[in-house]
């Protein structure tokens, strides 16, 4: 089984598992593998069908890992729930430089979560995905405001997200110091006014 071949392959340091359904039986013992790869760096669970219960799994797994750089989860179940337990595993995570979580739930609440653990572990992050998860001015305020002192950040992905004029002040306060920045994807938001000032940030 594949469950049985990563738990003793503790030198591997990257799995995709992209487009696997892993709600099945075989998944929760696949997730629970991980636990003994201690050199994983980086892991992409994008289109898995991660609800909670598989988050939770997720959480316990990597709790112990201090290796990981890149974690990617688009297209999955996570809620703001979710995203409070994302945060969770995240907050020893000094070394990720990649969070995706494009295509989910997480909504303004869950964007506060995640803002909150950019603040206080993720100094490194260089390329943060949240696009289509409808986080809404508060969120990017909060994003904004949590992320005003990262200097690393090269890309950054927001679009499809029910931002508006209302939250681009804190914004582009935040775009500031962001001399790396190579990739801003605001695509399909409600932007009208303030774009321009969006523009002189960068």
């Amino acid at each position: 089984m594949l469950a049985d071949a990563i738990a003793v392959n503790v030198k591997i340091e990257e799995i995709s598992m992209t487009h696997n359904d892993l709600s099945l039986p075989n998944g929760v013992k696949i997730i629970r593998a991980l636990k003994n790869m201690t050199n994983l760096k980086k892991l992409s669970l994008n289109s898995c069908t991660l609800d909670q219960e598989l988050l939770q799994e997720l959480v316990n797994s990597l709790q112990a890992n201090e290796t990981l750089t890149d974690l990617n989860l688009y297209s999955n179940e996570i809620n703001s729930e979710g995203a409070q337990m994302i945060a969770q595993l995240l907050a020893n995570k000094v070394n990720l430089r990649t969070l995706g979580l494009s295509n989910n739930y997480i909504g303004q609440s869950g964007a506060r979560e995640i803002a909150a653990v950019c603040q206080d572990a993720l100094f490194g992050l260089v390329r943060l995905s949240l696009e289509s998860n409808l986080i809404g001015n508060l969120g990017l305020i909060g994003l904004s405001k949590a992320m005003i002192d990262n200097e690393q950040l090269e890309e950054l992905y927001l679009y499809n997200n029910e931002i508006d004029d209302d939250s681009i002040d804190a914004f582009t306060e935040m775009l500031d110091n962001k001399r790396r920045l190579r990739i801003l994807g605001l695509e399909y938001n409600k932007i009208r006014n303030k774009a321009e000032h969006i523009m002189r940030a960068i």
